[in-house]
């Protein structure tokens, strides 16, 4: 078995596929980002939540630049 080592600022980029918010940061950015996908999943089965699961990647054309003042706040909105 092959090991790949994982270098300590390697930066994963992920998306919602739901309503588009990226996540980036390290490997641990995964966690707010399962976590931000349960929440869709979840206001969808209750009712008059008005948050209808659709999903947004055919409608990005091409994915968006991050600045470090918007990745900021994108993962303020996540936390929250």
């Amino acid at each position: 078995m092959l090991t790949l080592p994982h270098g300590a600022d390697e930066v994963y980029i992920l998306r919602c596929r739901f309503c588009g918010l990226v996540f980036r940061g390290p490997l641990s950015v995964q966690e707010d980002w399962i976590k931000h996908l349960q929440r869709h999943i979840v206001n969808a089965n209750l009712p008059r939540t008005g948050a209808g699961m659709v999903e947004v990647t055919s409608l990005l054309k091409k994915p968006a630049s991050i600045t470090e003042t918007s990745f900021s706040l994108l993962m303020a909105e996540a936390a929250s």
